[in-house]
């Protein structure tokens, strides 16, 4: 299993005899690594999800933390699936916070997705009073992730934004602000990048060292999302002749990363 397993799950299968392996930032490393144990030993595979049998007896609904669909979950859904619906992390767990407040059931965020989704579907169809059916599996939720949970539900429903601006200091500002809502501002030539790091010791020591230390940080902001790793916001002053050695610094890492300098959002927040 990766190593950002809950604690819950792996010890729950370790508690029934099986020797567990962590290993990896993600589910495909694991499976990679699982797969050349199989090879290397003389063992046979069984895929966790992506196989008939295994899907038709775990009767659940496909998890969504793997970059790659497995090949028999593709196959189905193509056959058997109408249509698929998008919804972003901040709508799921707005979903786990409903179902607490309305059933006192707390959903993984794989089970609250298509609670998510159907919602999102009846709004996009303007379905009323019609009968949807939601599958709720699955329970692989850790106690300490219900933190960052609340924090972005409110942001899923839309009752709560975190805005950032400038204005000057003299009467009638903030009344513009309000009305107007707009702006923009320049970074003085600041690099703003966005990092995707795995939930693990030594990731952001890993990001940091690779820069040079000639380079100024002006910024790192570091946001957990569980299993799927952390975004680290880092804001870094580079020379306009040293941004391909950044490129290449920041490729190099093998993470995640998409530079994020044009976004006037994250403009208003530097500024």
């Amino acid at each position: 299993m990766p190593v950002a397993t809950p604690d819950i799950k792996w010890k729950s299968v370790k508690r029934l005899g099986a020797n567990v392996v962590l290993v990896g930032d993600a589910y495909d490393e694991a499976q990679a690594n699982a797969k050349k144990r199989a090879e290397e030993e003389g063992r046979m595979f069984i895929p966790p999800f992506d196989h008939s049998d295994v899907i038709a007896g775990q009767g659940t609904i496909d998890g969504v933390a793997v970059k790659v669909v497995g090949e028999e979950t593709f196959r189905l859904c193509k056959e058997l699936v109408d249509g698929v619906v998008l919804v972003n992390r901040d709508a799921i767990c707005a979903s786990i916070k409903d179902m607490f407040e309305e059933k006192r059931s707390i959903l993984e965020p794989a089970g609250a997705l298509a609670l998510a989704g159907a919602e999102a579907y009846c709004k996009y169809y303007d379905l009323k009073d019609e009968n949807v059916v939601a599958i709720t599996s699955g329970a692989n939720m850790n106690f300490d992730k219900l933190r960052l949970i609340s924090e972005l539900a409110d942001v899923g429903r839309k009752s709560e934004a975190v805005l950032s601006t400038f204005m000057p200091e003299e009467p009638g500002s903030f009344k513009w602000f309000c009305e107007q809502m707009g702006g923009r501002s320049d970074l003085n030539n600041e690099l703003l990048c966005r990092f995707t790091l795995p939930e693990k010791a030594g990731a952001l020591s890993k990001c940091l060292d690779a820069f040079s230390p000639c380079w100024n940080i002006s910024l790192i902001h570091y946001r957990a999302q569980g299993q799927i790793g952390a975004n680290v916001l880092v804001g870094i002053q580079v020379p306009q002749d040293e941004f391909d050695e950044f490129q290449g610094r920041a490729r190099s890492l093998g993470y995640e990363y998409v530079v994020e300098s044009l976004n006037d959002a994250f403009k208003l927040i530097m500024h």
